[in-house]
């Protein structure tokens, strides 16, 4: 009979690591440890940057939500009965309603209410002439009536109503400035508080008035003076209906917080050099569509009239080295503008005076300026836009000879026929 061989299995285990089961009490494969080893933490090292002791952090101390609130609620000056179920606790995002307690009764204001609101009418006309945020808060000071100080705000913003956005861009401005050494977040809350329950009467003196403190408001939770949580707060949103929950999707939606801070339009409180940016912006778009109403639509929403001459100075000038169809696309639109009262003529000829003047460095980039600006005064002639003896009247030029300008302003007059460049090349 053969003999069989030894196998795995018939080998005696004297390894340690041949044992299939578990040893008791130790940690196994893929153990944790063994029970009460989590007990067992090392000491860290106190010079280790990451040490931190709780326990020698007396500041560190546990309250319940409950005390949280009162906490803040006290903070805020609002008075909250914890202990009785039945007294509602106001928000923090509110501003305080007075319990009207003799024994908790306010001081009596130097002035009344009255006499309050005509020196703050005073105050804000000044305003709106020289706007000065710190002249203006010193004079409110000066008063010595802060709880008077909401109808301050609330003036402000029933008066910008029926003025232009560059006066409403002043106002918040205004609040902005003088928050928080002059008014404080209650006494803008209350302003707001009493142009919710008011706004009905403006409606009817200011047209889309729920629009205007909609914008107002956003501006003010933007600008950080109201906390978000006072368009939570239940008595305002009973007030404020319709008004708080477009001043919520304003604030939410995308880039929401971008749009606000120009949201009295494009122009409002801007420097010269963004508002130059914007004009060339508008130019150049209205050069690839040809679209002389959105231009226009484009041009009244920077509500600068006085400064419309830039658009005419800007137009000419972008439109000096494109095609002659763009060129005179620009000659329509001035006639389009002027029609339409968008630009006074007033301020289109004080554009075509400043480019008279400019010529020569014009002259530099583009040799046949001169022509061009000689057809487009043209047309502006033509157009009854200018005076017939505006060649005459408008300041002079150095150029550099008679006749070259002459032979600028043919150039240009033909160019214009055949459809090519000012410069002679062929217009695409």
């Amino acid at each position: 009979m053969p003999r069989r061989l030894a196998t795995r299995k018939d080998r005696p285990v004297h390894s340690e690591k041949l044992r299939s089961f578990a040893k008791k009490g130790g940690r196994g494969r893929f153990g944790w440890g063994a029970p009460g080893d989590e007990m067992d933490i090392p000491e860290m090292d106190r010079n280790d940057p990451c040490y931190y002791s709780g326990e020698e952090d007396d500041s560190y101390v546990l309250i319940s939500r409950e005390e949280q609130e009162r906490s803040l609620a006290s903070k805020a000056g609002i008075s909250i009965r914890a202990h009785d179920r039945r007294v509602a606790a106001v928000p923090v995002g509110s501003p305080p309603r007075y319990s009207y307690d003799p024994a908790k009764a306010r001081e009596k204001p130097i002035i009344s209410l009255p006499l309050f609101k005509k020196k703050v009418i005073k105050i804000l006309r000044e305003y709106f002439v020289s706007a000065d945020i710190e002249e203006t808060g010193r004079c409110l000071q000066e008063i010595h009536c802060p709880v008077f100080h909401y109808e301050f705000v609330k003036r402000g913003i029933t008066m910008a109503m029926d003025r232009h956005n560059s006066k409403r861009e002043s106002v918040s401005k205004l609040i902005s400035g003088l928050y928080p050494k002059v008014l404080s977040t209650n006494q803008i809350g209350k302003a707001f508080e009493r142009l919710f329950e008011q706004i009905d009467g403006l409606a009817l003196d200011t047209p889309g008035a729920h629009g205007v403190l909609t914008k107002f408001l956003s501006r003010a939770v933007l600008d950080e003076v109201l906390p978000p949580a006072f368009l939570s707060d239940p008595v305002v949103v009973s007030v404020g209906g319709t008004i708080i929950e477009k001043a919520k999707v304003m604030l939410s939606c995308s880039h929401g917080l971008a749009r606000l801070e120009h949201v009295w339009g494009p122009s409002a409180g801007r420097p010269v050099n963004e508002l130059k940016a914007v004009i060339k912006q508008i130019i150049n778009e209205f050069l690839l569509s040809g679209d002389v109403d959105e231009a226009a639509k484009c041009v009244r929403e920077l509500d600068v009239g006085h400064f419309h001459h830039e658009v005419v100075k800007r137009a000419v000038v972008i439109s000096m080295d494109r095609t002659t169809v763009q060129q005179r696309r620009v000659s329509k639109l001035f006639e389009h503008l002027v029609q339409q009262e968008v630009i006074t003529k007033m301020q289109l000829q004080m554009g075509f005076e400043r480019l008279v003047q400019v010529l020569p460095d014009m002259t530099l980039d583009v040799p046949a300026a001169a022509g061009i600006l000689q057809a487009f005064i043209a047309d502006a002639i033509g157009s009854k836009l200018l005076p017939e003896d505006f060649a005459t009247t408008a300041p002079s030029a150095p150029v550099s000879s008679p006749s070259k300008a002459v032979a600028a302003a043919a150039a240009a007059s033909s160019a214009r026929k055949n459809g090519t460049r000012a410069d002679g090349s062929a217009a695409p």
